[in-house]
């Protein structure tokens, strides 16, 4: 996984390295942002051989570092889901996705 902050005013991208970033993944995962919160919310399906990983990682866009998060109970991994951000409850939904790989 590689992460770029775009520059609206300077219309230019930027890579950034955090020390610490999720384990690679095959393309599908879904992500939104917790703006009350200063953070990116990432749901990953699966790694990059496509063994099931549903895994939870959270960016703080303050410290701009990348932390694993453990949450109990956790939705089974999934393919094709979305995250949807409700700022005025504060919490973050997933929603829809499946395991048909073919």
């Amino acid at each position: 996984i590689d992460l770029w902050r775009y520059d609206v005013r300077a219309r230019r991208w930027t890579e950034l390295t955090p020390p610490r970033m999720p384990v690679t993944h095959s393309g599908d995962q879904a992500m939104v942002t917790a703006t009350w919160a200063r953070r990116l919310v990432m749901f990953a399906a699966h790694d990059s051989d496509l063994y099931r990983a549903d895994q939870t990682w959270v960016f703080g866009l303050d410290a701009g570092t990348w932390t694993s998060s453990k949450p109990s109970p956790s939705p089974p991994a999934r393919v094709g889901a979305g995250l949807l951000a409700d700022p005025v409850r504060r919490r973050v939904l997933l929603m829809g996705g499946g395991w048909g790989l073919g």
